[in-house]
């Protein structure tokens, strides 16, 4: 999202802005926003002398007559110093470090005027400034699905040009840009836990040990691939969507707790070497402690 709306009044900076069009503005010109392309980060505006066009947003800034000052406050000036915080002079006017501006933002100097003095827009925190580092990580690789947050394009960065713009190439529709990062975001894709198996009389027959995909459209990619390799086979694929498990009970012998997990001859070891017991002994009491929990 841009940082002006549908329906802004904003002010031309620089009438050297040209849009590529035949179109150029005049410095200070008003205009109200109609539309955003965040692709090409402009904005279609309808200016009051020139008309209507593709202004960059760099080129724009808030008109003073949209401001609103209230007391209190700190607040941009057109040259970009901060001022404030502001306080009410009387009538129309409001002042801050020696200077008076109307309420509107206008930069009054007893007989009015439009100078660099001028108030923009309020001053929103002090921006903290990060050092530089060339040797970061572009965001995207090569090979990533990406998806355009205007245009809703599916595809793949096919080049990383530099950290700011990728080669991009858009599945459907079949070609490509150079798109900025800041206009593209990654398609995260979600793991699941799917296998393929053998489908006779209905029924599916997995194997001892069934390879397990990432993803459905893995799985239904080998499926496709058995059918064709062994043909009048049908296979299907099955992905697991939830589990259940109730905690195993914890004995208080090491013995009793073998015998639980089916390792009853360890079991029956581990019975007669605490208790000193013949093997039978310890046989029968193993057994009788199973059958026991078994009927519980």
């Amino acid at each position: 999202m841009g940082k002006f709306k549908k329906g802004d009044e904003v002010r031309l900076i620089n009438s050297g802005d040209y849009n590529g069009h035949g179109r150029y503005g005049k410095t200070g010109e008003l205009g109200t926003v109609i539309q955003y392309d965040a692709v090409d980060h402009t904005y279609y505006v309808d200016f009051s002398e020139s008309g209507r066009w593709w202004a960059k947003a760099s080129n724009l800034e808030p008109s003073a007559s949209t401001l609103k000052i209230e007391e209190g406050k700190f607040y941009k000036t057109r040259d970009g110093r901060k001022v404030g915080p502001v306080t009410y002079a009387g009538g129309n006017i409001y002042a801050a470090d020696g200077k008076q501006w109307r309420r509107d933002g206008y930069y009054w100097n007893g007989v009015g005027g439009h100078e660099q003095n001028d108030i923009i827009a309020e001053w929103i925190g002090d921006p903290v400034a990060k050092p530089s580092n060339d040797n970061a990580q572009p965001k995207f690789k090569v090979g990533d699905l990406i998806r355009h947050k205007t245009l809703k394009f599916e595809g793949v960065v096919k080049e990383v040009v530099d950290q700011r713009t990728v080669r991009t190439h858009w599945t459907k529709e079949g070609w490509g840009a150079t798109d900025p990062i800041d206009s593209i975001e990654l398609i995260t894709t979600t793991t699941t836990t799917t296998i393929v198996a053998l489908i006779e009389n209905g029924q599916p027959k997995p194997s001892s040990t069934p390879h397990v995909h990432a993803s459905t459209v893995a799985a239904e990619k080998e499926a496709k691939r058995l059918a064709a390799k062994y043909k009048g086979k049908q296979f299907g694929v099955f992905t697991l969507t939830t589990t259940h498990e109730e905690a195993a009970p914890v004995y208080d012998h090491k013995w009793q707790n073998m015998a639980a997990l089916g390792l009853k001859i360890d079991a029956i070891k581990e019975l007669r070497a605490v208790a000193g017991l013949t093997l039978k002994g310890a046989k029968d009491a193993v057994e009788a402690w199973i059958e026991y929990e078994q009927a519980a």
